[in-house]
This record gives structure tokens, sequence and C-alpha cells, in this order.
């Protein structure tokens, strides 16, 4: 049983580290771009990070089953939330790239 909790504990700080790394990123590439698809990301970085504070919370404090429960419910809506958002992040961000190597290159499309 250590085991689990301990490899649980290294998957939540994982996730912590990397939902902050990505929150960081996406908050600069914000605050110098103004796009639409960079606020989308922001905000699944924020659910991601509210998701991993909260899948954490059973590895720290002592819950009965009904506490885990409601967690994994709760983790469960902030994980696919944060992955719609993120994705709709990423089309975005890569629409809008592609509308600008197009606009570059004169509209010329792939070259091969």
């Amino acid at each position: 049983m250590d085991t689990y909790y301990t490899l649980g504990k290294l998957v939540v700080a994982v996730a912590l580290v990397a939902q902050l790394m990505f929150l960081a990123i996406y908050g600069v590439a914000l605050k110098r771009h103004r796009n639409r698809c960079f606020t989308l990301l922001v905000s699944g970085a924020v659910i991601g990070l509210s998701y991993a504070v909260i899948a954490g919370l059973p590895f720290f404090i002592a819950l009965g089953l009904p506490g885990r429960l409601l967690v994994a419910k709760v983790t469960l809506a902030l994980l696919i939330v944060g992955a719609v958002l993120g994705m709709w992040g990423m089309l975005l961000l890569v629409r809008s790239y592609s509308s600008l190597a197009g606009q570059v290159s004169g509209g010329l499309g792939p070259r091969a």
C-alpha cells in the first residue's frame, strides 16, 4: 500500500508542476499576444492546476469513502472541462498560425 501512495503522490506532484509550467508559458503568451486561444489555454491550465490540487487531497488528508468518491467525481469533471478548453485553445492556436503562415507565404500553400 505504501507503493500506491508514493506513486500517487508522485503523479500528483508531476501533474502540479506540469500545470504550473503550462500556466506560466500560456500566461506570458497571453500577455504578449492577447489572442483568444491563449485565454482558453490559460483557463484550461488553471482548471488543470485545480484538478491536480484536488486529486492530491486523498494522499494528504484522511478521507472516508464518500469523500474519496466526491473527489473522484469532481476531478473527473475538472479533467473533462480542462481537456476540452485545452483542445479548443490548441485548435484556435493552430488555425491562427495557419492563417499567419498563409499571409506570410502569400497564400501559395504548402511547398513540396
